[in-house]
């Protein structure tokens, strides 16, 4: 089914360019039709498959690009990082919004403030996973006293930022520190990828997935 408005262009042209695996992020607005696509890729196919990917949408009134072809450190840099950050999104233990990523030397530098200990030995295990070849300095600290991070609003604007669940028919129940998601999703796909965005919100507890799909029409 073609997309029917801006919300639904950006959905799927998102879900479509993070499909590429291209190692750098790429940011997109969508006005009326009109996408723009921002960004810096490492070689010019990278730069012209983004653009055709977008083609491909339907409902698209005109592209405006401004993705940059960059080489060298910085560009490399940019492609580690990436992999870096995909690799904390996979793994659940990781508070990825609690760690910062630097590379100085060509050295990994994770620097932040977790709660428990295995969130940081996580974090430096999945950089070992996704770049082997890079000396790391895990300067993460770590403070069990750390109070929760998380409210209704920060959840459903998590859910939002994203770009791939519509959040316009959820809502959400907070119960300490455990999370009940309620109302209607239009996907079995929508509503696992719901509860797993908010299984990874660093101090949740448990996730009770409650949603139920409707269906667009």
């Amino acid at each position: 089914m073609a997309p029917k408005n801006d919300e639904e262009i950006l959905r799927n042209l998102d879900s479509a360019i993070k499909s590429l695996d291209i190692q750098t992020p790429i940011e997109i607005e969508v006005n009326k039709g009109i996408v723009t696509l921002r960004g810096t890729v490492s070689n010019p196919f990278l730069k012209e498959i983004t653009a055709l990917t977008a083609q491909a949408i339907p409902n698209i009134k005109a592209i405006v690009q401004h993705i940059n072809v960059k080489s060298g450190p910085d560009a490399t840099h940019e492609v580690i990082k990436h992999k870096v950050k995909k690799a904390f999104k996979q793994n659940l233990e990781i508070p990825a919004q609690r760690i910062e990523i630097s590379i100085v030397n060509d050295k990994i530098i994770l620097e932040g403030t977790v709660r428990w200990n295995y969130q940081k030995d996580a974090a430096a295990d999945a950089v070992k996973n996704a770049v082997d070849s890079h000396e790391i300095l895990n300067r993460i600290g770590v403070d069990s006293k750390l109070k929760d991070g998380f409210t209704k609003k920060s959840i459903l604007k998590s859910l939002a930022s994203d770009g791939r669940v519509n959040c316009d028919d959820l809502s959400i129940v907070i119960n300490g520190k455990n999370i009940i998601l309620v109302g209607t999703v239009s996907s079995s796909i929508q509503r696992e990828l719901a509860y797993h965005l908010v299984r990874r919100i660093p101090d949740v507890g448990k996730v009770e997935n409650a949603l139920l799909i409707r269906p667009a029409i």
